[in-house]
């Protein structure tokens, strides 16, 4: 939740709520909902945009004066990464197989299920291969435009490429072994019982499975139209029983081959009891999906030996069988060898009949690999499928293994070809294999691999067709999956339906909250430190939870205080007490529609007040089309609206706070009346690092924990995150403790990763692609990875171990400001719990730590002298220096300024001066030195390099906590040498920012940037 509003008054709630939800929207939400008491409170919310979820919920139909403001059919066939399929309705804790984008194979990975109500419509999704059916809301991973991209069901149009399944590299030996039967006669010729699977068991199993069957309990028949197939099946049965058989013409035009043995009977009916199910429950024993590749392979000659067919004409395999379990399995179970079946159902003519299902192979690949692997006993089959493909081409074009048109693989790859001529089609696997051939000989090895991963990849893409349905069934279900968020249902790639944080992006997530009874409603923004030992007693007090998230615990606390005291308002004060953390509240009861709560802790709440009406946001913005009175809350006010009249209570005392005139319009209220986005996002560090400080701290007592274990610790990042890198690098080095920052992009090139590794990235928006990239690498490998991130929800935070939320809210400008202060608050507490787990004294460290919103305000109250100094500027290339911990300023400052004013500026160590740079030194070249705390032991060694600039005629600009002599100084206040680099961040951010307005430079969304940087 980024942003909240309350409402009670005279006019329509749900209108005036939705208004102010959307413009709180530029804050950024994932989520949104209203509660409106119209005779009953009434809840509407989802996942997704305002405007979106407002049409979808119908928000305006809700009357009412007060008010605050993906799925699966359960027959769905899922890939378990144990070697078997599962209906999603049957899953428990099971772990999938899932699509890794990059390398485009399959990884084993851990998944949740999750079940709701079905909506009345669904929609069928056919393609070639499979169908799928699935809610509208739910999300496929689809090719729009060359691009792999994630859509909703219901957004697709029929242009896209839906990817699929084409291998499966599964090849397990986990010594199955069969059980004997008791002989009741010791025979002559006794009976043999195999103990272990072997080809010519499997293949009898697969032909038995096939068109055998039980007859009685003494006998077991197969049917063939040849003989010679059967002559064949009854020499294995000697082979592997020991038993003889009887071949005689049928009735039709068939032969069987029968062979008499209870034992017989018995043994198939204690090791592969699937034997004897009814014609159209037949189903695959377990056993044999842990088979390697020559088992399964002969068990899949047996099945096609019985009821394969070839047809010359359609150049095709198929099979029919009337189980879809079975037709489904044998499908899936070709795929180890790459062999792609497309898969249809037919009804049955009568209702007494059962549904067939066919499975048709017909591209000359998997043509090739059938013979390869699979064949058939019959020569005519073998001689009708080597016809067959003397004549293919390999013109077939149902599935595509490269997403790209010929003409997108031309501009791609920026080399004409004699392969392709520039067309808008795709190319079968054949021509991509020509142009290899061609890149290669060009000498384009690493175009050439390129392409090369696409057909050496497990996914393909194809064709759809999607209609919608009547659901049949009364639940649909999701999967949570690790790392990759995907999984395959039906052989196609599906998206995540869940996402993996605390407090996941989706509908029960979403605000407002309520209690058991449904009665009370919350909203609240902020981070409640103590829920979980909150929401514990609680479960054990009989309260049931529907959500994952922190702020449900305080609606079911009020509702907990509730049945001692009786009174609304008096439980909700008592609730509060209880709670540790910030928050800005909404709250109303069904039972008292003409009340209003508001609450307020380190986390923004400001009440409007109109004609008649009150307001409460958490910006305001919410209301600011209403009226532009307004009454600022202070830290732990609680704020009561009833029938007509106000009052602010604080620790149990009514006290008075002023009203405002809000003198601005709508977009300089969202910018908080400050010019830029970036200017009220460096003025709102004070209360950030209020958050920054105490969020988050189960998980970074974990992490300290972590780091303590790991003897080999990288922090990663990109920009200004990997500047946090470094603070982390020197501030653990004071604490003996070698820890490496490294950029992102250069990780795997240069990290030595393995299971004994920690691995903790740090990205602002959670999106970055090179620290995604460098996280998937370490993952790879076995290392633990953990996020420090800001946004929730984000892929960074799916895909960690362990995610560190830093809680410097919603950033809008694209240069990172309040979010470093916050990454270097998140890493110094992080050092601080890891010094406790050392035993050493980290006092010193916790009281400064509670100073930073003074000493940040400190520096901040002296913008208008460094604007003054930052319009004295008049050189176009600057130095920024420092050393030690500083080093983190020095290259951060330098970011700052060029990334906004466009004027040259470089970030170093001070002493690296003469080696090389201190050349450059003259009236054109200005130096910004960022001073230590006089106390550290650089601190002389900066100030002899400041002197050396100064000698060669160099301007000096210092950020010092002491006045130096004939340097420009922008005075900090004097910290301990730890926290500098948080406490000295504002002055150089406002430097940047100040001379940047200066020149008329887009400060917010400089030229070139963007906010998260998705590309390599």
């Amino acid at each position: 939740m980024c942003g909240i509003i309350g409402y009670i008054g005279k006019g329509k709630a749900s209108k005036v709520l939705y208004n102010g939800l959307r413009r709180l929207e530029y804050r950024g939400y994932d989520s949104c909902g209203i509660g409106v008491i119209d005779e009953k409170l009434v809840i509407k919310k989802d996942v997704g945009k305002v405007e979106e979820v407002a049409k979808k919920e119908r928000f305006l139909d809700l009357e009412g004066n007060i008010g605050i403001g993906h799925c699966l059919h359960p027959d769905t066939y899922i890939i378990l990464s144990d070697g078997r399929i599962k209906k999603i309705s049957e899953l428990d804790e099971d772990k999938v197989l899932s699509a890794n984008f990059e390398d485009l194979k399959l990884y084993s990975k851990k998944i949740k299920k999750f079940k709701h109500k079905a909506p009345k419509i669904l929609y069928k999704i056919k393609t070639t291969f499979s169908e799928l059916i699935t809610t509208g809301e739910h999300r496929l991973f689809v090719v729009e435009n060359g691009k792999i991209v994630e859509k909703c069901v219901k957004d697709l149009n029929g242009n896209e490429l839906i990817g699929i399944v084409r291998k499966l590299n599964f090849n397990f030996n986990n010594g199955v072994k069969f059980k004997d039967v008791n002989l009741d006669i010791v025979e002559k010729n006794p009976i043999k019982f195999p103990k272990v699977p072997s080809p010519e068991l499997m293949q009898i199993i697969g032909y038995i499975i096939g068109d055998g069957y039980f007859p009685s309990n003494r006998s077991l028949r197969l049917k063939d139209e040849r003989k010679e197939v059967l002559e064949k099946y009854k020499e294995l049965f000697k082979n592997i029983f020991n038993l003889e058989g009887n071949i005689r013409k049928g009735d039709g035009n068939y032969y069987i081959l029968e062979i008499n043995s209870k034992y017989l009977v018995d043994w198939f009916r204690e090791n592969v009891p699937e034997l004897f199910n009814k014609t159209g429950s037949k189903r695959t024993s377990e056993f044999i999906f842990k088979l390697d590749n020559d088992l399964v392979a002969s068990y899949l000659r047996g099945i096609f030996d019985a009821e394969g067919c070839v047809g010359t004409d359609a150049k095709e395999i198929s099979i029919v069988m009337t189980s879809e379990q079975l037709i489904r399995e044998i499908q899936f179970l070709l795929l180890r060898f790459g062999i792609l079946a497309s898969y249809s159902r037919a009804r049955g003519k009568k209702e007494s009949w059962k549904d067939s299902h066919t499975l048709i192979i017909s591209d000359k690949k998997s043509l090739e690999l059938f013979k390869k692997y699979i064949g058939f006993t019959a020569e005519d089959k073998m001689e009708k499928l080597d016809k067959i493909l003397s004549k293919m081409k390999g013109l077939n074009f149902k599935y595509i293994s490269v997403p790209l048109t010929k003409k997108e693989i031309i501009e791609f790859l920026d080399v004409s070809l004699k392969t392709i001529k520039n067309k808008e089609e795709y190319c079968t696997d054949y021509t991509i294999e020509k142009i290899i051939e061609e890149l290669n000989n060009k000498g384009l090895h690493d175009k050439a691999s390129y392409l090369k991963k696409f057909l050496d990849g497990d996914i393909v893409w194809t064709r759809f067709k999607i209609e919608k349905v009547e659901s049949d069934v009364d639940y649909v279900y999701d999967l949570e999956v690790d790392e990759y968020h995907n999984f395959i249902g039906n052989l196609i790639v599906n998206h995540n339906s869940r996402w993996a944080t605390h407090g996941k992006v989706s509908k029960e997530n979403a605000h407002p909250h309520t209690d058991c009874s449904g009665k009370i409603a919350i909203v609240h923004n902020g981070i409640i430190t103590n829920y979980m030992e909150l929401k514990e007693e609680l479960i054990k007090k009989g309260h049931k939870f529907k959500s994952e998230t922190d702020s449900e615990v305080i609606a079911h606390l009020i509702e907990e205080e509730l049945k001692s005291c009786k009174d609304f308002k008096e439980a909700v004060r008592r609730a509060l007490k209880k709670v540790k953390g910030t928050y800005a509240l909404a709250i109303i009861h069904e039972d008292h529609p003409n009340l209003l709560i508001g609450a307020r802790n380190e986390s923004p709440l400001i009440v409007g007040l109109g004609e008649d009406e009150f307001f409460l946001g958490s910006d305001i913005t919410a209301f600011l089309d209403y009226t532009k009175r307004a009454m600022i809350l202070k830290d732990k006010d609680i704020v009561f609206i009833e029938n007509g009249k106000i009052w602010v209570e604080n620790e149990g005392k009514v006290v008075e706070r002023e009203i405002i005139k809000i003198d601005l319009d709508i977009s300089q209220a969202e910018k908080g009346g400050y010019e830029h986005f970036m200017l009220k996002e460096i003025m709102e560090q004070k209360e950030t690092l209020k958050i920054s400080s105490k969020i988050s701290e189960k998980e970074i007592k974990e992490l300290s924990k972590l780091i303590e274990k790991y003897d080999k610790v990288y922090f990663i990042g990109m920009g200004t995150s990997y500047h946090a890198c470094i603070y982390a690098e020197y501030l653990f080095a004071k604490l003996n403790k070698l820890v490496i920052a490294q950029e992102a992009s250069e990780f795997l090139n240069k990290g030595v990763v393995d299971k004994d590794t920690l691995v903790i990235a740090i990205t602002q928006s959670g999106e970055t692609y090179d620290t995604l990239k460098a996280m998937r690498f370490a993952k790879e490998r076995g290392a633990k990875v953990v996020s420090i991130v800001n946004v929730l929800g984000s892929t960074a935070t799916r895909e960690a171990d362990l995610t560190i939320l830093m809680g410097a809210g919603i950033e809008i400008a694209v240069c990172a400001t309040k979010t470093f202060t916050s990454q270097l608050t998140i890493i110094y507490r992080a050092f601080i719990e890891y010094g406790k787990l050392l035993g050493k004294d980290m006092r010193r460290y916790e009281e400064e730590l509670k100073k930073l919103p003074n000493y940040i305000e400190e520096v901040l109250n002296k913008r208008e002298k460094i604007k003054e100094i930052a319009n004295s500027l008049k050189v176009s290339n600057y130095i920024f220096i420092s050393k030690g911990i500083n080093l983190v300023s020095a290259l951060e400052g330098a970011l700052k300024f060029k990334e906004i004013t466009y004027l040259h500026a470089e970030g170093m160590s001070s002493g690296m001066l003469k080696h090389g740079t201190i050349s450059l030194i003259d009236e054109n070249m200005d130096t910004i030195a960022i001073v230590p705390p006089k106390e550290s032991a650089v601190y002389s060694s900066i100030i002899s390099n400041i002197e050396e600039v100064r000698a060669r005629n160099g301007k000096v600009i210092a950020i010092t906590p002491t006045p130096l002599k004939n340097t420009i100084n922008i005075e900090v206040p004097n910290v301990i040498e730890e926290i500098s680099p948080i406490v000295y961040a504002p002055a150089y951010q406002l430097l940047a920012y100040y001379k940047a307005v200066q020149l008329g430079r887009d400060v917010d969304k400089p030229r070139g940037l963007a906010k998260s940087v998705t590309v390599e």
